[in-house]
Parts: structure tokens; C-alpha cells; sequence
């Protein structure tokens, strides 16, 4: 794949890379590595091999169904994101998972839930608003989205005052993500256009959400005349008619930043002022005092 070079260039040009690991046809490593320590160690060589600041730990199916594994996963990371903040190269940690209208699965809600366990902080969950695989009722695809990243919102909110590291609504907004898959969608009646795009977009943009992907990349165009049968998806064109429009600018419409930027840096707090009793409309706070 020449990732070397093309990580390289890529960065050159001001961008950067989110290494992911898992996915829907592949073993992810906690399914494969049955001990903590070697399961880190592999997560920390590709990491290290390629100089990333962002993971993506994309699981589903299978992997997502096994807690054990999950376990294994949820410690793994949590000592390997300790171990770079540490050494002062702090590891920004998404989840991917699958969801239906209501959010995420049982087995999605337990993954976030043994991550907070083990320690992980969270830099979100990326929710994969594609392939629901039920009657939407003609309801546009955006609208579903919608739906569901407002469940996982919701969700997350449990999930932290359940692990007793309660966050606020605009925090749990800003660790909600949306990937759709653009065009023609695996199963025959979901079509997410451009005018989906469009209204993704503008929710993303007034829910302030930390992440906005799409699947994928190289979809992002209109078939060629020889594709015959635009309702069977292609990894190489949408199944959508286009014109001169891309998915990737309506999606990333308003944002300026990259999910692969360096974590940012916080503000420092300007100096607390200090207290004037002869001028303030009310009591000076005093740690004596009961209130």
C-alpha cells in the first residue's frame, strides 16, 4: 500500500492519519491476542511505527459480541494511553460502533462501559449511521441519522454518571461522531444522497459533533455509464448521481479542523480576580461559612 509515502505526503500538504484498527471483515487484535500486555505492546507498535496521535478502534460483529475480549481491549488501551500521556504524547482513543435508530446495541453500550472502566479517556464514539436494515417508513436517511446520534448522545451521558465521571450535554455532544456511507447503502433501499449530506451536515455543525467520516473516500464519485446496476454497490463510485458535487465537501462543510490534528491544547485560566467586599453586591465567598 505505500503508506509510508502517502502518510508522508499527506502530511506535508497539512493533514494526517487516524490509524483504525478492527473492522466489519477482519480479526481485531484483542480477538486475536489473549494476553493484556502483548495485546498493548501490538496496539503500541503501529502507534509508534507510524507517529499517530489518534486511534480508531473500529468493532463489530463478532468482536463487538465478545466481552472478553472487550475486556482485554478496554485494558490494553487504558495502559497504553496512560503510558503516552506520560511520556508526553498524549493517545486520543474513538470507538466506532454500529447503531440502530435508538442508538447503540446492547453489546455497543458495554464496550463504551468497560472502556470507562479500565480508565479510557474517551476522545468519542464514532457512530456508524448506515445499514439499519428496517422499515424507515420513507423516512430520509439524514433523519435517521439524526435520530440515532441523538440516542447516542443520550447514551453517552449514562454511560458517564454511570461510571461516575458525569460530563455535560455539550461534552457528550462533542464525543458523538457520524459516519455514513454515502450513496447506495448495503441493503437496496438505503440511498443517502446529497441533500442527506446536506442536513447531516447541518446538525453536525449545530450539535457542535466531535467528528463527521463517511465510507468511503473513493466512492465519492458518480458511476461511470458502464456500471450497469447502480442499486449494487460499488467500492469504486456512489450509485448516486453527483454532478460536479462531492460528499466529502458537504459533509465537511463549516469544520476546520481534522479528527487526525494534534489533541489541542487547553487555555490557561486568566487570573481569578480578587474579592472586594466594599463593592460586591453580595457576600465574599469564605470557606468558614455554610451556604
Amino acid at each position: 500500500l505505500d503508506l509510508d509515502r502517502r502518510i508522508a505526503r499527506l502530511r506535508q500538504r497539512g493533514g494526517d492519519v487516524v490509524v483504525s484498527f478492527g473492522g466489519a471483515a477482519n480479526t481485531e487484535l484483542a480477538s486475536a491476542c489473549a494476553d493484556v500486555d502483548a495485546l498493548r505492546q501490538a496496539y503500541a507498535d503501529v502507534v509508534d511505527r507510524y507517529a499517530v496521535g489518534r486511534i480508531d478502534l473500529d468493532i463489530e460483529n463478532d468482536d463487538l459480541a465478545d466481552r472478553v475480549a472487550g475486556l482485554r481491549r478496554a485494558l490494553a488501551v487504558a495502559d497504553l494511553q496512560r503510558e503516552r500521556a506520560a511520556s508526553g504524547d498524549p493517545l486520543a482513543v474513538w470507538l466506532t460502533l454500529p447503531v440502530s435508530e435508538r442508538g447503540l446495541t446492547d453489546d455497543g453500550r458495554a464496550a463504551v462501559a468497560q472502556m470507562l472502566d479500565a480508565g479510557v479517556d474517551l476522545a468519542g464514539v464514532n457512530a456508524m449511521t448506515m445499514d439499519y436494515g428496517t422499515d424507515l417508513g420513507g423516512r430520509s436517511l439524514a433523519l435517521v441519522a439524526q435520530n440515532a446520534l441523538t440516542a447516542v448522545h443520550d447514551q453517552l451521558l449514562d454511560a458517564y454518571a454511570h461510571a461516575d465521571t458525569p460530563i455535560a450535554d455539550a461534552t457528550a455532544w462533542a464525543k458523538v461522531g457520524a459516519t455514513p456511507m454515502i450513496g447506495q447503502n448495503d441493503v437496496e433501499q438505503e440511498v443517502f444522497g446529497l441533500e442527506d449530506a446536506r442536513q447531516l451536515n447541518a446538525f453536525a455543525l449545530a450539535q457542535h459533533l466531535g467528528r463527521v467520516s463517511m465510507w468511503s473516500l473513493n466512492r465519492d464519485r458518480t458511476c461511470g455509464e458502464n456500471y450497469a446496476d447502480v442499486r449494487l454497490v460499488s467500492d469504486a463510485c456512489s450509485g448516486v448521481e453527483q454532478g460536479e458535487a462531492t460528499f466529502a465537501a458537504t459533509l465537511g462543510a463549516g469544520f476546520t479542523a481534522s479528527v487526525g490534528a494534534a489533541p489541542a491544547v487547553p487555555t490557561p485560566l486568566p487570573p481569578a480576580p480578587t474579592d472586594d467586599p466594599s463593592r460586591s453586591p453580595y457576600p465574599v465567598w469564605a470557606s468558614g461559612s455554610t451556604y
